[in-house]
């Protein structure tokens, strides 16, 4: 019994001895430990507190005031002094936070003769998902990119010259970049989505366009708004989200008009775009060369009329008949469309009397391996492929791109003396994600195809 004792004795002994050290490095783990939980603790809110300090500079800097200069152009044997307001306008929710800043440039005429009453015009592109750079600088702002004249890139440096065609004489002009587009952006990147819809982008530019006129004094001016492409649907949209809150205009100017996506979606089912294309097909193939020598040598102001009547007539017809059509209709529209297009005849009646804009552009010129442009259709590309059924990209675009993103990028620092304004933001000429986000959303599609999918919910999407 004495013996036990001596044993559970010593076994407690011998456990409490090996605890001990254990316990003592645990607690001097700890004490090792915290003072790093505490070093690690606190870097975390030295970076939070300096990544909210930067977020407010940034806002404040979003809120500067607009920065303003005065210039003077020559157009049209008529001297124009204007100034020019640069800056970005906080959008915000029905709170009062600031969830986005739109970039715009607005430019007044100098001692007008009708003072406020002077009319007003906001301008913006479309795309979605394109700044309001090609209005503003290739069409009706004071200043425009020079390039060559068939429309051709010249030779960087590239150069501005004084618009002879500007409005500015006409109306003072404020062209604005939607959310996402040229310097605007949302606060927060998640944000985004929320302007890139057709509701959130008429909000935003229809939010934008109420402050310009408080912040400026001209509710008392006459009111227009140009868009073109996608900002004419953004322009018929805005007219009823302005009058539903208190804003009338006085007219709308659209430029490349899009209302019924039906018109441009070469969707299956969708006969419509290949009717009204077809009138363009003939003038690039008419440019190209590619038409009869009997229709090359005559004028195309002749031709035209000549296709337009066919098309809307014959050719709408003779879709909607499908394969009702007998096989001597069949090949009259066969003989027509190679008529007027340049096409092989072999080439549209495999496509099934059905040729869409993208395949017309790799076609056209497939024999001497060159794509035609699809914004202008007088430029010519090189596709990696010979074979492929579209072209890889838009040679037309390729052209245009360069000269007004450098000119803009320097106008707007040396010109306008918006500097340090962008934070190292580069200028998006036109964003991708944003066009994308409108059709992943479904906005895009035409109404056709959408009633088409309600319908039948199991048809395959185009």
């Amino acid at each position: 019994m004495r013996y036990f004792r001596f044993v559970v004795l010593g076994s407690l002994l011998l456990g409490f001895g090996l605890r001990l050290p254990a316990q003592q490095d645990e607690e001097q783990s700890e004490k090792a430990a915290a003072p790093a939980a505490e070093k690690q603790q606190a870097s975390a809110k030295v970076e939070g507190k300096a990544e909210e300090k930067a977020k407010e500079e940034k806002a404040k800097e979003d809120d500067k005031p607009p920065v303003v200069t005065h210039h003077e152009i020559h157009a049209r044997g008529k001297s124009l002094r204007y100034t020019a307001t640069t800056g970005m306008m906080p959008i915000t929710d029905d709170d009062g936070t600031t969830e986005a800043h739109i970039f715009f440039i607005a430019y007044t005429l100098d001692n007008p003769p009708g003072g406020n009453a002077r009319p007003l015009t906001f301008c913006f592109n479309g795309g979605p998902g394109s700044s309001s750079v090609w209005l503003h600088m290739g069409a009706i702002g004071p200043r425009k990119v020079r390039l060559e004249p068939n429309g051709d890139m010249p030779q960087p440096p590239f150069e501005l010259e004084d618009n002879q065609d500007t409005w500015l004489d006409q109306t003072d002009l404020v062209f604005i970049d939607p959310v996402g587009t040229g310097y605007s952006r949302p606060v927060k990147k998640e944000l985004g989505k929320k302007f890139w819809g057709v509701k959130g982008d008429i909000q935003s530019v229809g939010q934008f366009i109420r402050l310009y006129l408080s912040r400026n004094e001209r509710w008392m001016s006459p009111l227009f708004i140009a868009g073109e492409s996608y900002g004419t649907t953004r322009a018929a949209g805005l007219s009823g989200y302005l009058i539903n809150n208190g804003i009338a205009l006085n007219g709308i100017v659209l430029v490349s008009t899009v209302l019924n996506f039906e018109t441009l979606e070469f969707t299956q089912g969708n006969d419509m775009p290949y009717v009204l294309y077809l009138p363009s097909y003939t003038s690039t193939a008419w440019y190209h060369k590619k038409l009869s020598p009997e229709l090359e040598q005559q004028d195309l102001s002749k031709t035209l009329p000549e296709v337009e009547q066919w098309a809307s007539n014959d050719y709408a017809l003779a879709l909607a008949k499908g394969d009702q059509l007998t096989p001597g209709e069949r090949q009259s529209v066969i003989d027509h469309l190679s008529r007027y297009t340049g096409l092989s005849k072999a080439y549209i009646d495999q496509a099934n009397l059905r040729v869409k804009q993208d395949e017309f552009c790799k076609e056209l010129l497939r024999d001497q391996n060159r794509t035609v442009g699809r914004l202008d259709s007088r430029f010519k590309g090189i596709d990696e492929s010979g074979v492929s059924e579209s072209p890889n990209y838009d040679p037309s675009e390729a052209v245009i791109r360069p000269p007004f993103t450098s000119v803009f990028n320097n106008y707007v620092r040396a010109e306008l003396g918006f500097c340090q304004r962008q934070r190292g933001f580069p200028h998006r000429v036109r964003e991708e994600q944003i066009h994308e986000g409108f059709r992943s959303r479904g906005l895009l599609r035409s109404r056709h195809t959408v009633l088409r999918r309600r319908l039948f919910p199991g048809s395959p999407r185009p």
